[in-house]
């Protein structure tokens, strides 16, 4: 086959073996809406195994799309003069998920989204104990801030944390619930995260059931501490802007 790509197989363990190029297709990048993409469906010229490999362009892309436009082209396998691989990169190996992945609820700060759609990832693949672990890590990092925020806007107030309220979840999730950071009817949402989340670090007991507790909890805490925050504040600043304008 003309067209091939070159990488190491997961399923044989060749190195650096030719994976010929079935077809592609074209896809934007998530984190650049200007950037695109392809998704090459290949096989393993060796063990004949399939896998998906993400490409774009390589160093000498620009010279071949001056002259074909080919960045407009889902199919890359079109090109009949040259090969896939003299002007694209490899930049990694797309693997399907079991099942559909949740996504992050909305205005999550970005090193918390991070590590939510970690253990959403984990979830879909079946990775119970690791999805376990990283929705407590979301639970840890979101009171964290919560906490700095409000040593940040109650640095005169008397009632401050203590050390085990600063370095242990479940005194911060305590404190910032009798502070009424966190609303007092998320504390047991709060706690289960925290016991399920304490299973996966310490026992790696958690099997399905207790994962999907996770997310469900998560899922909760993340949207009433800011996706519902943020949207009564658009609310409020939408409200400012029609009062201006009469």
């Amino acid at each position: 086959m003309k067209h091939f790509l070159v990488h190491n197989c997961n399923f044989c363990g060749a190195k650096n073996i030719r994976f010929d190029v079935l077809t592609t297709t074209m896809h934007q990048s998530p984190y650049d809406s200007s950037a695109t993409y392809w998704q090459a469906f290949c096989q393993c010229s060796h063990c004949k195994k399939g896998c998906v490999l993400a490409i774009h362009g390589g160093p000498n892309f620009h010279i071949l799309n001056r002259i074909t436009h080919i960045e407009s082209y889902p199919n890359l396998c079109i090109l009949d003069k040259t090969n896939i691989s003299d002007h694209f990169k490899i930049f990694k190996i797309i693997i399907p998920p079991n099942t559909k992945q949740v996504e992050c609820p909305k205005y999550v700060p970005e090193n918390i989204q991070n590590i939510f759609d970690e253990a959403t990832k984990c979830l879909s693949v079946n990775c119970y104990v690791a999805s376990g672990a990283m929705f407590r890590l979301c639970l840890d990092l979101a009171s964290k801030n919560l906490l700095e925020k409000w040593i940040c806007e109650n640095s005169s107030n008397v009632n401050q944390p203590n050390k085990d309220q600063k370095e242990k979840l479940y005194n911060r999730i305590n404190f910032l619930i009798s502070e009424n950071v966190i609303p007092k009817r998320l504390k047991e949402l709060a706690h289960c995260i925290r016991l399920d989340g304490n299973d996966s670090a310490h026992d790696g007991t958690t099997g399905e059931h207790e994962a999907l507790d996770c997310l469900d909890f998560t899922e909760a805490l993340l949207t009433e501490i800011y996706t519902l925050t943020e949207q009564i504040n658009e609310a409020n600043r939408r409200r400012l802007e029609r009062r201006s304008k009469s």
